[in-house]
């Protein structure tokens, strides 16, 4: 039967090509998109305890909205110890952004030898038991300086954590245990980091890892490397304690109560059966307790599942890679669209066959085969061309998942169990999807009945659901393509270009960086030079509330605050609308705001809010308003523009900022920066790459949808190529009379453009409300966004039109070409 069934196909090669051509597609699109939900829906879900684990998160509910923080206060962790017994775990963690961590390669036991001659007997144990004190960090320090050192800056995966951490999230090691993290200045690496810094893992137990140059770590333990899927890829797991050692260096105010602190989180395991909504309440109750002032009346704790950490992008800040169900809904949308025109382009097909195997099908039923016995056989060919087709999208798959690296950290693994299931699934629905209507239609005494209306009327409808599919497709690249970049071009209210940052380290040295910016300022090629906490435009935020005009009662919505020098209004081309900037100096008490703050305050003309004075929380100085300026984008164009104070407040200012007018300088810039801040990693970029960041979201998805919409285009192709072969075999005798009749090969091309355009037109109407619903539901998640106008439509269906055109054409010309004796005589 196999054989038989492989020379029938080979005797339809064209037909069995494009039909395996666009399952073929159509598969690898829809394992692609199986694999990224699998991938996406699996984050964290090893954890043993995955469904009873929580993430504490603050919600802020300010006059001006509720404004959610993925972090909180200090004070929490120790009081929901105290007060919540029920939770049979509490863990907390603090990110390190930014750090700096180097290390000798003949560090650690050496290193620990010399301390002991260099320091005493007595300071180097402490080296290697505390590695605390002065002479003991100094000898560790000036240990093996003539190794080489590698010196890293380390950006995800480092965090200050409590043992407590691998009571509710387990990670296999390889050498110690949590206990190692009881103690001050101790570090755990996993497997690949230590290689990194030491060449294997073994060779790293003991070593000395110096923490922003200034605190040594003694590597304490390996842990293996953590899974694709979590949103806790530790690499670099500093103990806690050393974070309460030195808590001015990594923003740690123990026990504080007023202050947020999105780096600084809590996670909870409650006991199976606990109704979280009873524990929600409870920490209502207990926010009000501990909160003072008018933090009582906003701010409160929430409970967030794990199973939502990866999708909540409200709290997003300490998870590296963030989705959304919106997206995987629009993938899952898009999987089954791309599958089912795969499907349909294969029924137009195979029924485009049914004149040219009528004859066979006539003889096998004259030799008594059943109609249940050919049904069979065909549903057999199909599977055989799914089977192929599979085979072919595995490949396809494979080849493609490099490309898609940039929208998924997934790793690249096509052959695993629950894709062949997946596979195996798709096989049999396929073929009975594919299979069972060309069967019939196959199968029946008389298959010419194809031929007529009603049968036509069938792949008229399918011709038409996969235009229609396409064009919402081109519709959704167009919307996408236009948001992307309206949102890299739109005025932010200041100058992004041309600006290079260049961040500090923990314990930024305040002095050396004025020493710098005063030699930068020799050079012509940076026009200026700012010293900052962070650009206008952040992914991260310092928020806090605020005292008016000497008032005793906190504001009772956050501010944004930025941070920088005098030359900050210049170096971003902020644009001052009423009074003046601010000016540097010590006893020097000034800021400026910006429009939206204005008003909040309730001065409908800005220069009115000059002259009135604020304080930030209840631990700042008063500073006077001298200037507004004109509102700038804080964060991004999804929200809202907030209110904002811009102030000279040097000890936050870590980030050196230069606008560049000749990008030759970054060299010289390096080589000074090097000089200031010898031992350290020069870690600088452009701003505008940042900024592209903020929006990489929207690039993925406009690039998930040029690639989809490639493939519905081309699939849409294989369609129209088999639904116009079935005309040209249906209209062979018409076309033959007409040709005789003095009709030239333009009529004849009109005949089937009439047709197809018929149909694309209709496709249309089915297309354009459908996509213009769709993307103006997408753009509602910004505050900025383009419009999806009449050159959205008019474009999406000039170009079905073209792609209908070239399509039909081809096959067209054929048949008008062809001899009309030959096309009267075969009839």
């Amino acid at each position: 039967m196999l054989k038989i069934t492989i020379r029938r196909l080979l005797r339809f090669k064209k037909a069995s090509l494009l039909n395996i051509a666009g399952l073929a597609i159509g598969i690898a699109a829809s394992l692609i998109v199986f694999m990224i939900i699998r991938f996406e829906t699996s984050f964290d879900t090893q954890q043993p305890n995955y469904k009873n684990i929580y993430r504490i998160v603050t919600p802020t509910d300010y006059s001006t909205g509720v404004q959610y923080n993925s972090g909180v206060s200090t004070g929490v962790p120790d009081a929901i110890k105290n007060e919540f017994p029920q939770m049979e775990k509490v863990a907390t963690l603090q990110m390190i952004e930014g750090a700096q961590f180097s290390a000798e390669e003949n560090a650690g036991k050496n290193a620990g030898e010399n301390a002991r001659k260099n320091a005493g007997d007595n300071a180097g144990r402490n080296v290697e038991d505390n590695a605390g004190k002065d002479a003991g960090e100094n000898a560790i320090k000036n240990a093996g300086k003539n190794t080489s050192e590698k010196v890293f800056k380390e950006d995800h995966g480092t965090y200050f954590i409590e043992p407590s951490w691998f009571d509710l999230f387990h990670q296999k090691w390889l050498s110690g245990d949590p206990s190692q993290l009881a103690a001050p200045n101790t570090i755990v690496l996993d497997k690949t980091t230590a290689e990194k810094y030491f060449g294997t893992w073994k060779k790293a137990i003991g070593q000395i890892i110096t923490l922003d140059n200034k605190y040594p770590l003694k590597v304490a333990g390996i842990l293996d490397n953590a899974p694709a899927n979590t949103d806790f890829p530790l690499r670099m797991v500093v103990s806690f304690e050393t974070l309460r050692q030195h808590p001015d260096d990594y923003s740690y105010v123990k026990n504080d109560w007023g202050g947020m602190n999105g780096q600084h989180q809590v996670f909870v395991q409650l006991p199976e059966n606990t109704d979280p909504a009873t524990i929600s309440n409870r920490l209502k109750t207990f926010s009000k307790e501990h909160y003072t002032n008018q933090l009582i009346k906003v701010r409160t704790l929430l409970l967030l599942p794990l199973s939502e950490n990866h999708f909540d992008n409200r709290f997003s800040y300490i998870v590296p890679h963030v989705s959304s169900h919106t997206r995987l809904l629009t993938l899952t949308f898009i999987g089954v669209l791309i599958l089912l025109m795969a499907i349909i382009n294969f029924i137009n097909l195979t029924t485009a066959q049914s004149a040219i195997r009528s004859k066979e099908i006539g003889i096998r039923k004259v030799l008594g085969s059943l109609r249940r016995q050919l049904i069979t056989d065909l549903l057999f060919e199909t599977a055989i061309l799914v089977t192929v087709a599979i085979l072919l999208a595995i490949g396809i798959a494979q080849l493609s998942l490099p490309v898609l690296r940039g929208f998924t950290p997934m790793p690249i693994a096509v052959f695993s169990i629950e894709n062949i299931v997946f596979l195996f699934i798709l096989l049999i629905s396929v073929t009975l999807f594919a299979g069972i209507y060309p069967a019939f239609i196959l199968s029946g005494y008389q298959p010419l009945k194809a031929f007529k209306p009603a049968g036509f009327s069938v792949r008229r409808g399918l011709v038409i659901t996969q235009f229609a599919i396409s064009q919402i497709m081109i519709i959704g690249t167009i919307v996408a393509m236009e948001q992307v970049h309206l949102l890299q071009s739109a005025d932010l209210g200041f100058n992004k270009e041309a600006v290079y940052t260049v961040p500090g380290f923990g314990n930024y040295d305040l002095n050396g960086a004025d020493a710098l910016k005063t030699r930068l300022k020799q050079y012509a090629g940076f026009a200026s030079i700012t010293l900052a906490n962070m650009p206008p435009t952040a992914n991260s935020n310092w928020m806090d509330v605020f005292y008016f005009d000497q008032g005793a009662t906190p504001s009772n919505y956050n501010i944004d605050i930025r941070c920088g020098d005098a030359d900050y209004v210049r170096t971003f081309g902020l644009q001052l609308i009423a009074g003046r900037n601010y000016q540097d100096g010590k006893n020097i008490r000034e800021l400026i705001i910006n429009q939206t703050f204005a008003k909040q305050l309730g001065y409908k003309d800005p220069a009115s809010a000059i002259g009135h004075t604020i304080k930030i929380s209840n631990t700042g100085e008063w500073h006077q308003i001298v200037g507004v300026i004109k509102d700038f984008t804080n964060n991004s164009l999804r929200e809202q523009v907030r209110p904002s104070v811009v102030m000279p407040w040097r000890e936050a200012c870590w980030l050196t900022c230069i606008k560049l007018t000749d990008f030759k300088m970054i060299d010289v810039l390096k080589d000074e920066w090097m000089k200031a801040f010898p031992g350290y990693v020069f870690n600088g970029s452009f701003l505008t790459q940042q900024m592209e960041n903020y929006y990489q979201q929207e690039q993925q998805l406009s690039l998930l949808y040029r690639l989809f919409a490639g493939i519905a285009i081309f699939i849409s192709c294989l369609g129209l190529y088999g639904m116009v072969s079935f005309m040209a075999v249906q209209k062979k005798k018409e076309i033959g009379i007409r040709k005789v009749l003095g009709a030239s090969v333009m009529n004849i091309l009109y005949l089937f453009w009439k047709e197809f355009l018929t149909l694309t037109g209709m496709a249309f109407l089915i297309a354009a409300p459908a996509g213009w619903w769709l993307m103006n539901n997408w753009l509602q998640n910004f505050t900025l966004r383009t419009e999806v106008g009449a050159t959205v439509f008019l474009t999406a269906i000039a170009a079905s039109v073209a792609i209908a055109l070239l399509t039909v054409s081809h096959k067209a010309m054929t048949a008008a070409l062809t001899n009309p004796v030959q096309s009267i005589q075969t009839e």
